[in-house]
């Protein structure tokens, strides 16, 4: 499969084709599409087109709080929203990612691929915990930090759950400390964040973008900051 590691969950049944197509059991063809993710929505969709057959199914996995509120109905009869986001937040305090798939089936290609357009009267399929444990040596690394003055720092666009359970087992936070959402940060000015930004050591649900507004607002007070990831956000 051809993209993100979380697509291999919503793909795993169709075995890959080089070609980008893959096959059912029955022999029916299928072909992928995408739109782009867009900053700050922490969604992503897939069209699936039945070529043999016309029309196209709608796969969907993103976060759950995103997409849960767009599920009129589950595939295994009732569907409780709420409850089954206390089941993801549940997931998410373990550590684990979670992400929650859904579908629906359309007519036809639409003719425009904007998410909030596609994205509703959705059928809920069932939630997935991935583990992305942290490296080997990562705890001892934090502590090593922290001996040598340097106060660790972690920002994620993990759910604040998970991010609170992975910050907790290296040693970033404790039981008490505060977790800062992305949402929760765009409420603040840069100088309202200012305020506080010494005492916050774990962001989580961040755009790319903000990671600047962070490090500006920690430079600005007085602190030597250094940056590193795997993502070319990173840099």
């Amino acid at each position: 499969v051809i993209g993100q590691k979380g697509e291999l969950v919503c793909c795993s049944p169709f075995p890959s084709q080089p070609t980008g197509f893959w096959n059912d059991p029955d022999g029916e063809k299928y072909r992928k599409a995408y739109f782009d993710v867009y900053p700050g929505v922490w969604r992503h969709g897939d069209f699936v087109e039945i070529t043999e057959r016309g029309g196209v199914i709608v796969y969907v996995k993103g976060a759950p709080e995103a997409l849960l509120p767009r599920c009129i109905n589950a595939l295994s009869g009732s569907f409780d929203a709420a409850a089954t986001l206390a089941v993801a937040e549940e997931f998410a305090a373990q550590g684990l990612r979670v992400l929650a798939l859904a579908y629906c089936a359309l007519p036809a290609l639409p003719d425009s691929l904007d998410a909030d357009a596609v994205e509703q009267g959705l059928t809920f399929l069932g939630l997935v915990g991935l583990i992305d444990p942290p490296r080997p040596g990562a705890a001892q690394a934090v502590a090593l930090c922290r001996s040598a003055g340097i106060t660790p720092v972690m920002i994620t666009g993990d759910h604040p759950a998970t991010a609170r359970a992975i910050a907790q087992r290296l040693g970033i936070i404790g039981d008490d400390d505060e977790v800062l959402t992305g949402q929760q940060l765009n409420q603040l000015s840069l100088a309202e964040f200012e305020q506080h930004v010494e005492r916050v050591r774990v962001y989580a649900r961040v755009a790319p973008e903000q990671k600047i507004k962070i490090v500006q607002a920690l430079q600005d007070k007085g602190e030597f900051v250094a940056m590193t990831g795997d993502g070319v956000n990173d840099a």
